[in-house]
């Protein structure tokens, strides 16, 4: 992947009505994850995704689509950074990213045809698979120079044989990342997110006026306000994280555990993208509720990954070259740390997840469906 693809900035869009998708020239965009010739930043930072803000009446596919594209550069811009080395987050920008997509592709029921989604969804998976070995093994990363900086001299020695190995581990899994990004499939997955973030947008011609093209049967919710489609979304996101959190207790086994972070993520990515089309409802308070819980389980997650791995590493690190005695009861007491950590976050899960399903916020959600 030549070096020079450019950053798209998504910056925030003045609200998008039915009239202005009728006008829209997708010629002015450049095509999701597709190289535009521009020359990139020296030192480009964190890149910032903003959703566009949207008309409440734009139809559901228009809108859609536009919030397609905007992540399509989102990508772009996170892939960029990736090749070049130089932004340690963008690997994790890049699954939010791509967490957000989907959010687009599954909930939101009716807009797309479950051909055009299963296209892009099955691009997205691959991509989320091969970009979470970077992330896991680099979080623990720094979490072992963490530790080993606390650490007596004696087991820093004993800490370092381990946190190479981690090393070796992590940059072999961005090399296949790079790999990946290098590769035919995800040249594939970015035609195919170009044409479906273009299916709307572009005109068609009729006697020299411009008018909104054919909507598809298969896609019977295609042409409804999206302040509709995307309440309805958000309203069964909001119970389904619901009914799987009351579920959940001191017991419930870390899959359990893990289905309500991923509920708490879907509702959160459907809030953040389709905000601007409720104005009178201040989704603040329950997005930053939603924050605090998805902390709390993602300490639980995070904990639990690093004990996994550190339980893979174990008999390969008893092979290892400067492997000691005191390196495997380091990785003992380490995988004990992360045991605790979850036990830590289950106790916090209570309190945080009772926040959330609060009046203010239940008044809040059912307040979406009036417009």
């Amino acid at each position: 992947m030549p070096r020079s693809r450019s950053i798209a900035r998504a910056k925030a869009e003045p609200a998008v009505s039915r009239a202005d998708v009728s006008r829209a020239d997708v010629s002015n965009h450049p095509p999701p994850l597709k190289n535009d010739g521009a020359t990139s930043d020296p030192a480009p930072q964190r890149y910032r995704f903003t959703p566009p803000t949207l008309d409440p009446a734009t139809p559901a596919r228009a809108a859609s689509t536009i919030l397609l594209a905007s992540l399509g550069d989102a990508v772009r811009a996170t892939v960029e950074q990736i090749v070049r080395g130089d932004e340690p987050e963008a690997v994790h920008d890049l699954r939010l990213a791509l967490r957000r997509t989907r959010c687009l592709l599954g909930p939101l029921r009716g807009v797309f045809t479950r051909t055009e989604a299963a296209r892009l969804r099955t691009g997205l998976r691959w991509l989320g698979e091969l970009s979470g070995p970077p992330r896991d093994l680099e979080l623990l990363v720094e979490r072992l120079e963490a530790t080993r900086e606390e650490l007596p001299e004696p087991d820093r020695e004993a800490i370092a044989v381990l946190l190479s190995m981690v090393c070796r581990d992590r940059d072999q899994a961005r090399r296949a990342l790079l790999k990946g990004l290098a590769s035919a499939r995800y040249g594939r997955l970015g035609d195919a997110w170009a044409r479906l973030a273009s299916s709307f947008l572009r005109p068609s011609r009729e006697n020299g006026s411009t008018r909104l093209p054919r909507q598809r049967p298969a896609a019977p919710a295609a042409d409804q306000p999206i302040a509709t489609v995307a309440a309805e979304a958000i309203v069964r996101a909001w119970r389904r994280l619901l009914r799987h959190g009351k579920k959940l207790s001191d017991s419930s086994a870390a899959e359990d555990f893990h289905e309500v972070r991923i509920d708490g993520k879907k509702l959160r990515y459907l809030l953040e993208l389709f905000r601007s089309v409720y104005p009178a409802v201040d989704l603040a308070p329950t997005i930053e509720n939603l924050k605090s819980l998805q902390n709390c389980l993602g300490d639980f997650n995070d904990a639990q990954v690093q004990e996994e791995l550190l339980r893979e590493m174990a008999p390969r690190l008893a092979t290892a070259d400067g492997a000691t005695a005191e390196s495997l009861l380091l990785v003992g007491r380490l995988i004990e740390r992360s045991h605790r950590a979850r036990r830590s976050a289950r106790r916090r899960f209570e309190d945080r997840f009772s926040t959330l399903a609060a009046k203010d916020n239940r008044r809040r959600i059912r307040s979406l469906a009036g417009h």
